[in-house]
């Protein structure tokens, strides 16, 4: 082998454990524990995404482009465990009704949530458990009840918020009454990612 031949040979030898290196400190970077988020971050980010998201109740007729505003805030969420969704449900409640500021606005959130995660029918026949409570403007016939509203399904089958709020009368919202039938009976949406 020529001088020049074991010279390249060094550099190729030597350049290519610089990538390797390179793509190992990478890696480790990626997962150093610091980088890994654990589930109580999640619980913190969800309830974080849940606060600062506009209430579908306080949208106004017509104003598409804020439905859709809720639907990508909440996004987020359909991404993350149940267990996780839940307990970051269970703590935006308790810090809310702790504030003294649980009401309509909150549980419309909540509402819209519980239809973006799990794989609600448009037409349930009634007689089971889940139903839309006190929400008005819910489409219903005399034996069944529209439980994916205010949501339709687009093309590829997710979800779009595209209705207005109508209305809400009688007590408290059950958000996590209705978060854990509607897991039991129709358990997790499928959301396909375009």
């Amino acid at each position: 082998m020529t001088p020049q031949g074991i010279l390249l040979a060094i550099v190729l030898v030597a350049f290519s454990g610089c990538q390797s290196d390179r793509r190992e400190s990478r890696l480790e970077r990626a997962f150093t524990p610091s980088k890994l988020r654990t589930d109580e971050d999640l619980v913190v980010e969800a309830v974080s995404r849940l606060e600062s998201c506009p209430a579908w109740s306080s949208v106004p007729p017509g104003a598409g482009n804020r439905l859709a505003e809720i639907e990508r805030c909440l996004r987020p969420l359909s991404h993350m465990k149940t267990r996780v969704v839940r307990e970051a449900i269970a703590k935006f409640i308790e810090t809310r009704r702790a504030a003294t500021s649980y009401s309509v606005d909150e549980w419309s959130k909540l509402f819209v949530l519980n239809r973006q995660l799990f794989n609600v029918p448009e037409r349930f026949e009634l007689g089971s458990p889940p139903s839309a409570s006190g929400w008005q403007d819910v489409p219903q016939g005399e034996n069944w009840i529209n439980l994916l509203w205010p949501f339709t399904v687009d093309a590829l089958g997710n979800p779009r918020l595209t209705e207005p709020f109508g209305g809400y009368l009688g007590g408290a919202y059950g958000a996590l009454e209705q978060f854990d039938l509607f897991e039991k009976h129709f358990g997790r949406r499928i959301v396909i990612i375009r």
